[in-house]
Order: C-alpha cells, then structure tokens, then sequence
C-alpha cells in the first residue's frame, strides 16, 4: 500500500517461457484498474516498483532501465516502449516492492 492510501500491484502472469505483465492500482474506494506494461517483449526478469510524491507517481524498473511509469493523478499510464515519464526515469523514488516474476524450473526445462 503506498502512502496515500492506494495499492499498486505488478501481476506477472506466466505464459510458456515468458510473462504478460500488468500494473493494478485499487483506488482506496476500492475500484481496480489494471494497465498492460509489456508492449514489446513478454515479460521482465526482475522488477522493482518505485514510487515518489506520496505515492501520487509510481513506475516499474528492470535491467536499469524504467520498463512502465503511471501518474496516479493524472491517470496518465505509459507502457513499455512508450516515452516514460521524466520523474520515472530519473529514478529518484522510494522502493515499495521487488522481486523475480518467472521461475527457477524455466532454467530446468527444455528448450
């Protein structure tokens, strides 16, 4: 949950070998939302959700680099390969959350 009341979620949904990513916000009202992040390839290794402003910006990065960023306010969400916003990229926030999004057994299966 971040400071200002609203939960943001990174879902990674496993589909084969890769993942298909969304975002979810819930609203303190309770309303859900989910925004698709992956645009060009299906799914990131591993993630860390940021945040700054109370909350009010949150983004996703992977291999350094900012894979989806989202206004709260303005419900302005931008996907992977969209122009991120310049706060995201900065990379100035504070961690919420982080973790792999595949599994181990990928590496133990056939090609």
């Amino acid at each position: 949950m971040l400071p200002n009341r609203h939960e943001i979620y990174f879902d990674a949904r496993p589909v084969g070998r890769e993942t298909d990513d969304r975002l979810t916000w819930i609203e303190p009202s309770g309303k859900t939302h989910h925004f698709w992040v992956d645009r060009i390839h299906a799914g990131f290794g591993y993630v860390t959700l940021k945040y700054i402003d109370n909350g009010d910006r949150v983004w996703v990065e992977s291999d350094g680099e900012v894979g989806a960023s989202f206004d709260l306010v303005t419900v302005d969400f931008r996907a992977e390969g969209e122009s991120q916003h310049i706060w995201a990229v900065v990379g100035n926030g504070t961690a919420l959350d982080a973790g792999f999004t595949g599994s181990i057994l990928w590496l133990l299966g056939p090609w």
